[in-house]
């Protein structure tokens, strides 16, 4: 017993040994913002696109400076983070003659984002009037884009979404509401579908699992199966044979 004991703690020590040691690799390896920087700024130098150079320079001089570089021009180094914010992490990285002064944002929307955070190359500068700019408003910036990004997808995310759920003389139902943004679900009430000029795509149905009923949320984009023929009711309804559950309501 004891030897087998022994044996349990050894092989648990090494598996954590190796976790966190392949970890660090990543997190301070390929996956650090240094390694993203290089990466993703010879990219950038060598297809020599003006318009992401522009896009990604703070000034008229680095963008000068970006596109005078040759095309195989390599990052000779990068500096640890000298300074920044959660959202934007400011560094140093030498590339050909002068300095850069390199902004780096980092996606944290998802537990693995968290332990892994993703660096995307934001803004760079050579520092031309020798002023940086404020971690302050680049970030106020960041999260503007981030803002209007989610925005503009909610507004293109059409399908169908729980806007209601009632249970009716022992019978469980949902309220679904077809073709329509996640804004839509987001911003307006059942009333506002029922009374407007396509109230027709309104949907009741029948759901025959209480326990999927109790855990279905409003606003929560789904995929419904109908058994057997529709009810002609307004609005019309129908028995769910099969829901499937595409996006969690809040």
């Amino acid at each position: 017993m004891g030897v087998h004991h022994v044996r349990k703690t050894f092989i648990f020590i090494v598996v954590v040994v190796l976790m966190g040691g392949s970890y660090l690799y990543l997190r301070f390896g390929p996956l650090s913002p240094q390694h993203a920087l290089k990466k993703q700024l010879e990219q950038i130098i060598e297809v020599h696109d003006q318009v992401s150079i522009q896009a990604l320079s703070l000034d008229k001089p680095t963008m000068e400076y970006l596109l005078e570089l040759p095309m195989d021009t390599k990052v000779e180094s990068a500096t640890d983070f000298q300074g920044g914010s959660k959202q934007v992490g400011y560094l140093v990285s030498k590339v050909g003659t002068k300095p850069l002064h390199v902004y780096m944002t980092s996606a944290t929307n998802s537990i693995y984002h968290k332990l892994f955070p993703k660096w995307t190359l934001y803004k760079i500068t050579t520092a031309p009037n020798g002023t940086l700019p404020s971690i302050r408003d680049l970030q106020k910036t960041v999260v503007s884009e981030r803002n209007q990004h989610g925005t503009e997808k909610l507004e293109a995310d059409k399908g169908d979404f729980i806007v209601g759920k009632t249970v009716d003389s022992n019978i469980p139902k949902i309220y679904v509401v077809h073709n329509i943004s996640e804004k839509e679900a987001r911003t307006k009430s059942l009333s506002d579908f029922l009374t407007n000029e396509d109230k027709d795509d309104v949907m009741i149905y029948h759901v025959k699992d209480i326990q999927l009923y109790n855990d279905l949320n409003i606003g929560e984009k789904v995929m419904v199966k109908a058994a057997g023929y529709i009810m002609q009711s307004q609005p019309p309804q129908a028995v769910a044979e099969e829901i499937i559950r595409l996006k969690g309501g809040w």
